[in-house]
């Protein structure tokens, strides 16, 4: 199957499961380059997900071939996410061992900022820990528009989210409230976008390696405005990973997430950095510091310094 992406189509890749065809698919050597791929998790307290995640992608995603490594990037996780996510078969490694010279780790997007030393598919496949009801090996899909097609540079999932029910319920909060509002005036090229804020997407290492990384929630949005700005619309699939359930958080927990995404937005829209606000809160209540930190692009960083804080970077595998 070759999948041509155009300015105004959504890609959706299909695969055959393996129920269907008892011939292993080896994705990597689809079209006429073998590529790697690196699973990377960045995850906090997430014990009671990420096990199971971790397992099912082993067996079905890395024993098929499809991906080379996973790789969970644990961030100060006070439970035994790194413990469990360790014996179900993956690399953990501790995101403040990595990068020591950027002090600790700032969040969910200095996490995966981090992961890019740590790792070395050609592609990264990153993905949310919390997942609960998914079906992992759609994750295949995710990369195989970027293995099929030399011209996608990022692929980006949708999905249609599960209450407590079952049953497929609304949006996110945070895309639905503040992530499409904006972009819709800000950016409408990207309008048509399912899921803007999608911690699920594949991207090339090269083209990731050229970013700044918002260093807390805002990376998912951020990485996908810069794609568009650098490589154009057209670069950017999308792949239906059919349904799944997040752990609910709290609007509390939402309205820091919220912030993240809006200074990740505004900025790329022109606004300087430095004239945005750093705390928020409600009247009377406490308030919060909202971080305004990039992780700066691996190739712009003097290729001498960064090879002395890869060397002295320690890697603490969880056994």
């Amino acid at each position: 199957m070759t999948a041509t992406v155009t300015e105004s189509a959504v890609l959706t890749a299909k695969l055959p499961s393996v129920a269907a065809s008892p011939q292993v698919v080896d994705l990597r050597r689809v079209g006429s380059q073998r590529a790697s791929v690196s699973m990377c998790i960045p995850a906090r307290n997430e014990a009671t997900t990420i096990a199971a995640l971790v397992a099912q992608a082993h067996s079905r995603l890395v024993r098929r071939g499809i991906v080379d490594e996973i790789v969970v990037m644990d961030d100060r996780s006070d439970d035994a996410t790194a413990s469990v996510a360790s014996a179900a078969g993956a690399r953990v490694v501790s995101t403040d061992s990595v990068m020591k010279s950027f002090g600790p780790s700032l969040g969910k997007g200095d996490a995966m900022w981090r992961s890019l030393a740590v790792t070395t598919g050609d592609i990264v496949l990153f993905c949310d820990g919390d997942l609960q009801a998914f079906d992992v090996t759609r994750l295949e899909d995710l990369v195989y528009p970027l293995l099929n097609d030399r011209w996608t540079m990022m692929s980006k999932g949708f999905f249609r989210r599960l209450d407590a029910d079952g049953e497929p319920g609304p949006g996110g909060r945070v895309t639905e409230l503040v992530a499409r509002p904006l972009l819709s005036l800000l950016f409408p090229q990207v309008s048509d976008i399912h899921e803007p804020l999608s911690g699920m997407y594949a991207i090339r290492r090269h083209v990731a390696e050229g970013f700044t990384f918002e260093a807390d929630y805002g990376v998912d949005v951020g990485l996908l405005l810069d794609t568009v700005r650098k490589c154009g619309r057209g670069s950017v699939a999308q792949v239906d990973l059919g349904t799944l359930r997040h752990t609910n958080q709290s609007l509390d927990s939402l309205a820091g997430q919220a912030a993240a995404v809006e200074r990740s937005i505004l900025t790329r829209a022109g606004l300087q950095r430095n004239k945005l606000g750093t705390r928020m809160g409600r009247p009377g209540g406490p308030f919060t510091n909202i971080s305004s930190s990039v992780r700066p692009a691996f190739r712009t960083m003097d290729r001498a310094y960064a090879d002395a804080m890869l060397d002295s970077a320690t890697v603490d595998a969880v056994s």
